[in-house]
Formats: structure tokens, sequence, C-alpha cells
């Protein structure tokens, strides 16, 4: 698969815009906002949106080792983007960096280089029909990229749609419903190669599991969704060993079955009075 490259491209309005001016004016803010910078770069290649995905307890401290940035710091700086509209939270795993969309720059590494040979053959010709044809064919193969990019974009976005739709359909046929926002995002997509069927079936098999041990309490959503379904998929599941049991008897006085003789018993009876 070739190499992608990403780029954050900065307005030049950037630090004059209000926002901007006001976070640089809080105490530490020229720390908020390369902070600021650093997350939006780190969410090029997710169009944008930054994923918690549970390596820490919570998204703050996740963010700052990914960034490699002071939690308490990291903190602070996400309290302001949400508060100005500059972040804003999508579910309890995902978050949008709202003007980051339209400032993503990208390219392929094989564009990369004919861009840069397109640009050097630019520098050396002297000849201006030839350096006009030069910089059309650099806005040529620039458009073809940007469509490219473009059509990525739409089949990331029905991929995403197709999973949350699946997740939804499978939520829904869960017993415990708890913890919903906890599932990761890595979980949903496996959910794609599992299957509809074979998850469905993955449930049932849990639910009657259940049943079969009713001391047991339920797993919440997100534990059953993040992993433990695994060992109700077709290739692991083992169903439980079913032992027969012994028949009850119903003969409580069973003096038949040990042989007493009733009229000699009773004439002990009688006799010992």
């Amino acid at each position: 698969m070739a190499k992608k490259y990403y780029w954050l491209k900065l307005k030049n309005n950037f630090f004059s815009q209000p926002k901007i001016k006001k976070l640089r004016k809080i105490a530490g803010g020229d720390t908020y906002t390369i902070i600021y910078l650093k997350m939006q770069l780190y969410s090029l290649e997710d169009d944008g949106k930054l994923y918690f995905d549970g390596i820490e307890e919570n998204f703050v401290e996740e963010m700052a080792l990914k960034i490699d940035e002071d939690p308490e710091n990291v903190g602070v700086t996400i309290q302001f983007l949400l508060a100005q509209g500059l972040m804003i939270l999508c579910d309890d795993n995902e978050y949008l960096m709202t003007e980051t969309q339209e400032s993503i720059g990208s390219e392929s590494d094989s564009a990369q280089r004919v861009r840069a040979h397109r640009e050097r053959k630019a520098l050396h010709c002297n000849d201006t029909v030839t350096l006009c044809n030069t910089e059309k064919e650099i806005e040529i193969e620039k458009e073809i990229e940007i469509e490219k990019e473009n059509r990525d974009r739409v089949k990331r976005k029905e991929k995403e749609k197709e999973i949350e739709e699946l997740f939804e359909r499978l939520w829904k046929k869960y017993p415990e419903k708890k913890g919903k926002g906890q599932v990761s995002k890595k979980s949903k997509e496996r959910l794609l190669d599992i299957g509809y069927e074979q998850f469905e079936r993955a449930i049932k098999r849990y639910k009657e599991d259940l049943k079969e041990n009713e001391w047991r309490k339920p797993q919440y959503g997100s534990t059953f969704f993040n992993t433990g379904y695994e060992d109700y998929l077709d290739k692991n599941y083992q169903p439980p060993e079913r032992t027969a049991k012994p028949p009850v008897s119903r003969n409580l006085n069973n003096f038949e079955r040990r042989g007493y003789d009733m009229d000699s018993l009773e004439e002990q009876l009688l006799n010992s009075n």
C-alpha cells in the first residue's frame, strides 16, 4: 500500500482569530495552543476525529499519552475547545475537531515524487511555454489526488455508517445494555469481520448459558462486545455437558422394599405397652 502524507493547512489568520487570541491570553495559553495544534495533527488521518481506545482510564490521559503532553494541560485545553465549539463530543469514545476537516492536506508518496520532479524540472526550464505546461501538469496531478482523497473519504464514512448500524442492531439483542459508550472503535470494526448472523448466535448461546447457570450475573454490554463474546463464536464454542439427574423416589415409607412384616411390627408395639 502506498504511503500517504498528511499536513495541516494553517490559515494565515490563525493566530489573529478571537478564539485563539483568547486561548493564548490564558495563563499557559501558548502551551495550550501548541496542544491544540498537536491534537489537530493527530486527527488528520481520521478526517478530524479523535477516538478514546481505552488505553488509559479516560480520554484526557490517553490523549496526553498520544501527543506526549502533561495530562493537566491537555485537560484544560480540551475544556476550552469544547466550550468554544472547536471540538465536539460525538459519543463517549469519539470527538470531532471542527476546524480540522477543512484544513487537511494529503498526497501519496508517488504523487509527492512526481510533484517534486515537476517542480525541479520547472526550475531548470527557461522556455515559458514548457514552464506553463509543467505547471498545468502539476495542477492536474493535484486535482487527481484531491479526487482520490474525496473518494477515500466517502468510503471511510460509508464504512463507519455500516459499522455503527451493525453495532446498533446487535446491541438491541444483548440483555444487559450497560456501558455502550465504552465499546471501543476497534471492537465495533471487528463486528464486520464476524458478521451479524454469527454474533447473534454468540449472544443467543450466552443467554442460554445464563439460564443454565442462574447464579451468574450477565456481563455489561461493553464487556461482552469488547472481548466477552469470543468463547461463544462458532470456532470457539463448546456446548456444556448435561448430566442426567438421578430419579427422586416418591415412596416415602418404603417398608415393602425393605421387606418389613407389618403384623409382626404391630404385635411388638402392643406388647411394649
